[in-house]
């Protein structure tokens, strides 16, 4: 029997910020909304500190904590690469030094699950770090995203995908350069 895919896959690509990941892993992991239904992808872009011993260490202790590390620096192609690793039903990048409090993940998953059938585009503004209840800005259209959310989208981790959505893209590194 093959496991049901998890509702939300964090993936946060990374290069040389071992105590940043660290402390990320950490907070994560004592977090009480951090479940089964969450993963969290790694992507190191070959780093040469000790991020990969961070990983490894959360990877083996988690089983919903998945550690890769690419055989060469990818630049921002291991934004893509760290997207493609994901299994969830929605994908979220995160940096490696910014994690949700407990209502913030708690309320994340909640708007994965409202809009899932629907499969309506969701971006978390960096405020959803804190998570209020006035924070969902619910957008129709480009035009009407443009005028009341963009300026909240100021970091990756603002971005977020639905896996069948991201699978569609044909050329994921097009704009990477």
């Amino acid at each position: 029997m093959t496991a049901a895919a998890p509702l939300l896959t964090i993936c946060i690509p990374t290069f040389n910020r071992a105590e940043f990941l660290r402390a990320s892993l950490a907070a994560y992991a004592a977090n009480p909304a951090f479940d089964d239904d969450v993963e969290i992808v790694i992507s190191d872009n070959a780093s040469t500190d000790g991020t990969r011993e961070v990983g490894l260490e959360f990877a083996s202790r988690y089983p919903n904590i998945k550690y890769f590390c690419n055989e060469t620096n990818l630049r921002d192609s291991n934004f893509c690469v760290a997207i493609d690793r994901a299994t969830g039903r929605f994908i979220k990048l995160q940096n490696d030094n910014s994690v949700y409090t407990a209502e913030g993940l708690a309320y994340v998953k909640q708007a994965v699950r409202k809009y899932e059938a629907s499969r309506t585009p969701l971006f978390f503004p960096n405020a959803n770090l804190i998570a209020r209840k006035d924070d969902e800005i619910v957008c129709n259209s480009f035009e009407e995203f443009a005028t009341n959310a963009s300026i909240f989208v100021t970091a990756i981790m603002s971005f977020g995908v639905w896996k069948e959505d991201w699978s569609a893209i044909q050329d994921k590194l097009k704009y990477t350069e």
